[in-house]
């Protein structure tokens, strides 16, 4: 595996291949095809199972920024006990995310389908063509044509996450939103914390008020801080 792919930043580094190999041994999935994405931390590929692609997204261990992880780790009372050597923030980092997005998915939130992870790497559902291997546009990338369709099921998946599935994102905006068939995907969720969670309230607000300066480019303003509102609103009544 490790000879057939050449990447940045030493991703596939022997904690990685032996995670992959895992993941692969538990039928997640074929085989490794090749990256899609390079963000910050973490790698994200194609992989194949069968007659479909999946995606595989790996921390990539020797850049991690430690700091932001402890803060957010601090955040979260589930978390709160991890070791702060390397590789037990990484390894609980992912596992953070990954029990993130099954809240999410149990809850009906609007997220790709979690199927499996071993230490830093998580395998999840390929949002876009399955077939073809072509992962959905952000929505930074792709404005929706129904924009306050898309607003409002925005709104409503924000709801179920935070009122259903107790998720906070913490770092919501265009840039990990999906736009898949004209309907919103929430992707991202490794910094999400509990919605009780100290200093939830505000990153829900920090999060409302990325999402209100993107919404309000094309729709009106009052229309969208009136929608936001009404997240704010029952998240008082609920938490305070």
């Amino acid at each position: 595996m490790k000879e057939k792919h050449k990447v940045k930043n030493d991703v596939f580094e022997i904690t990685t291949l032996k995670a992959l190999q895992k993941l692969k041994s538990q039928g997640l999935f074929d085989k490794l095809v090749k990256e899609i994405s390079l963000g910050k931390e973490a790698n994200v590929f194609l992989v194949e199972k069968e007659d479909e692609f999946r995606i595989a997204k790996i921390y990539r261990i020797a850049v991690m920024d430690f700091k932001k992880l402890k803060d957010y780790f601090l955040l979260d009372p589930r978390f709160r006990k991890v070791k702060s050597s390397r590789y037990d923030l990484i390894f609980n980092w992912c596992k953070k995310e990954y029990r993130n997005l099954i809240r999410c998915y149990e809850n009906n939130v609007s997220v790709p389908t979690p199927l499996g992870y071993n230490k830093n790497v998580i395998i999840e559902e390929l949002v876009g063509d399955k077939r073809k291997g072509i992962p959905a546009p952000r929505l930074k990338e792709k404005i929706p044509e129904n924009i306050e369709s898309f607003f409002i099921g925005l709104v409503e998946n924000i709801k179920k996450m935070v009122f259903d599935a107790e998720v906070i994102h913490g770092d919501l905006s265009e840039y990990n939103i999906l736009n898949h068939n004209e309907k919103p995907i929430i992707i991202d969720l490794s910094q999400s914390v509990p919605s009780n969670s100290y200093y939830a309230y505000e990153l829900l607000k920090r999060d409302l008020e990325k999402i209100k300066r993107f919404f309000s480019k094309y729709l009106d303003k009052e229309f969208v801080q009136e929608k936001l509102n009404e997240i704010m609103e029952k998240y008082r009544e609920k938490y305070s």
